[in-house]
């Protein structure tokens, strides 16, 4: 028996020992079907029981079915996969896990434009190595990650194990999985939804989670839909690590319970121009984190028409510019649709209410400006920046009058005058718009055309005659820059003055050259000559 027993035993072991192994891209890294042989090392195409590696700078088109066991991408390779391709994978992808930063290697994407891919265990962006980076793009066609293995397994991960990071960007399509779908581990991890459906609605509950780990987790829908059992953002004791940004689409959750939707720590929903679906009448709930800070809203628009809609509740912005609204049951039977609207129509900042439209401006809650005009003195700011304090904060809070296009009256609107301290140009001077004389050295800024506004100009003063220079005021002004410097011979200097006609004040061309001749005594230090047209 035991004669009989070593050969089997052989076998088994000859078995194991020539079991799955690994199949490079081809080393020339030249670009390539996945299904052409001479694309891979050796002139073999890797099939569902061989791991595929792309660890060469190179593009790689998927435009047929198209097998392996394992995927593991970067070197700032990319897969496509187009219309009439199908990759699927047995077991895990891993995109954006080889190369390195030192060798500008790091990064491996995926894009799916109207193809399909079907991973069957999970798939990392980014997993290994703290700078490498892996991004996946569906524009069109469909990705489905997970199996009934991975239902209550982290089985997207976005962002790595280690630094390393990770995007998603949906565009088009549906990307499904089954189990967790991780924004932001270890690593920071984005998502970016703007179309198409992500589904998260097989699996565990609260199968979106979003920088639930060290890592910074940030999502920005702008559109499509997101579907999902229910969702945790943040982790206790880590801040600042966990935003979502719902600027346009439809959000919605399928947990009518409170524990379906846990925001940790100072993690925040941010509604502005999406729409939030909650399953259930969970208007309470939405009320407690609004309270708590972890729903904010803040809009210019709306992402759908619900004016005919009578919601069960509001709530209204600090600064009285945004209302966000929950409706249980009218929107959508079984659900609470919560909703933000602007009550800034001209979206300068201020409410509506605030803007009486007097032309006096009286205070906060009754500035006189006109709600139909962002900026009513038309000085370049927006009505909402202009405080009237007299005193300048910041970009956000000038302290000028809004309905006076130049507070100080030093000649500079008070949109040219930026408070930064340093003079760029006329339209951002960098002066103080409360204060006529920014540095203090009696020209007022409108007046220092050719000097800098913000600096003392005391060697211009001099010039003046109050300290015996000769010069007055409106001689620097008329000293402006373009100003030219014509030499002195013979006691004489020899001005030249162009005439240029032109039809339609684009294009010039030159009519007449004339040389004037003007004395110039010796003695003098400085002479001043202009030109005006005489009547």
């Amino acid at each position: 028996m035991t004669k009989k027993l070593i050969p089997h035993c052989v076998l088994c072991i000859l078995a194991t020992s020539t079991g799955l192994h690994a199949i490079n891209w081809n080393s020339a890294a030249t670009d390539g079907d996945w299904n052409t042989p001479s694309s891979w090392d050796g002139g073999v195409v890797p099939t569902a029981s061989d791991d595929a590696q792309i660890n060469r700078t190179t593009n790689v088109t998927v435009s047929a079915a198209a097998f392996t066991n394992k995927l593991r991408s970067g070197h700032n390779s990319t897969i496509t996969v187009s219309t009439g391709g199908t990759l699927n994978v047995t077991t895990d992808a891993e995109v954006g896990n080889t190369g390195n930063a030192a060798e500008n290697t790091a990064e491996g994407t995926l894009v799916v434009d109207g193809g399909s891919v079907d991973i069957d265990g999970k798939l990392f962006l980014g997993r290994w190595n703290d700078t490498r980076k892996g991004i996946v793009t569906l524009n069109s066609g469909a990705i489905e990650v997970g199996s009934s293995s991975t239902s209550g397994a982290k089985t997207v991960q976005v962002g790595g194990d280690n630094l390393g990071t990770g995007f998603i960007n949906i565009a088009g399509g549906t990307f499904s999985v089954t189990g967790q779908f991780r924004v932001g581990d270890t690593g920071a991890g984005t998502l970016n939804l703007s179309g198409g459906t992500l589904d998260l609605t097989a699996g565990d509950w609260q199968n979106l989670r979003v920088g639930s780990s060290d890592g910074v987790g940030t999502v920005n829908m702008t559109g499509g839909t997101l579907l999902t059992k229910g969702f945790t953002m943040g982790k206790n004791g880590v801040t600042g690590n966990a935003n979502f940004n719902l600027g346009g689409g439809i959000l919605t959750v399928d947990g009518g319970f409170t524990s379906a939707i846990s925001l940790k720590s100072d993690s925040v929903l941010a509604i502005g121009g999406g729409v939030f679906q909650w399953q259930g009448d969970m208007t309470t709930d939405i009320g407690a984190l609004i309270t708590s800070g972890n729903i904010t809203f803040a809009t210019s628009t709306v992402s759908d028409d619900y004016s005919g809609v009578t919601p069960e509740q509001s709530w209204t912005s600090t600064d009285g510019t945004t209302t966000l609204y929950a409706d249980t049951d009218e929107v959508k039977i079984g659900y609470t649709t919560v909703w933000a609207s602007s009550n800034d129509t001209d979206g300068d900042g201020l409410a509506d209410a605030v803007e009486t439209n007097t032309g006096t401006f009286l205070s906060a809650s009754d500035t006189g400006t006109d709600p139909n005009d962002p900026d009513t003195d038309d000085d370049g700011l927006a009505d909402g920046v202009e405080t009237n304090t007299g005193t300048f904060v910041s970009a956000s809070d000038t302290g000028t009058d809004p309905h006076v296009a130049d507070t100080d009256s030093d000649g500079l609107s008070d949109g040219a005058e930026s408070g930064t301290g340093s003079f760029v140009d006329a339209t951002n001077t960098g002066t103080n718009p409360n204060v006529a004389d920014t540095d203090g050295d009696t020209i007022s800024d409108g007046v220092e055309t050719g000097l800098d506004p913000n600096t003392d100009s005391t060697a211009a003063i001099n010039l003046l005659p109050s300290t015996g220079g000769g010069l007055s005021e409106q001689d620097l002004i008329d000293l402006r820059v373009g100003s030219k410097l014509a030499s002195i011979a013979n006691e004489q200097a020899i001005l030249q003055v162009v005439i240029e006609q032109s039809d339609d004040l684009g294009s010039w061309s030159t009519l007449q050259t004339e040389n004037v001749t003007v004395d110039a005594p010796a003695g003098a230090d400085k002479q001043f000559f202009r030109y005006r047209m005489q009547d």
